[in-house]
């Protein structure tokens, strides 16, 4: 119960309005993000060795990655509570109990991990350094005749 003074009482529990105001901050960041934020602009020397490197494809799979990601922790996490269940104490210890535990601990996980994507998108938007590979992928055209000012390219 949220005891809101003269207004009366909320029936909430204040972990339920705990999990819904970090949500919503979290979307709000988003939002604010994607409506305000400026991506950031980076130039260019033409002859730039550090964007200059050609383009590999990905040596790991988008569902190796995932599959790791999101299943190495999560079994982790299940054989962790499965030897902290046998070394308790406690000789009946319904399933319920770990499977909630295990719930619990895989939900800190993945908001850690998602806190994480967060801010290495919102630093990377907000920066807007130059891939390694640049000028093989983009192939920007230089106009100038000596090449030896900086470049600030108009990128869409």
């Amino acid at each position: 119960m949220i005891d809101l003074g003269p207004f009366g009482c909320l029936d909430i529990p204040a972990r339920k309005m705990e999990r819904a105001f970090t949500a919503l901050s979290v979307c709000g960041s988003l939002v604010a993000l994607n409506a305000l934020g400026e991506p950031g602009s980076t130039g260019f020397w033409c002859h730039d060795q550090s964007i200059s490197l050609p383009y590999k494809p990905d040596s790991i799979s988008k569902r190796l990655l995932l599959t790791i990601g999101f299943g190495a922790p999560l079994c982790v996490i299940v054989l962790t509570e499965s030897i902290r269940l046998a070394l308790a104490n406690k000789k009946t210890c319904p399933l319920k109990v770990q499977l909630i535990n295990v719930v619990k601990a895989y939900g800190v996980f993945m908001f850690g991990m998602a806190a994480d994507v967060l801010l290495t998108e919102m630093l990377k938007y907000s920066v807007g350094r130059l891939r390694p590979h640049f000028f093989d992928i983009c192939k920007p055209t230089f106009e100038l005749k000596n090449c030896s000012a900086y470049v600030w390219p108009e990128i869409q």
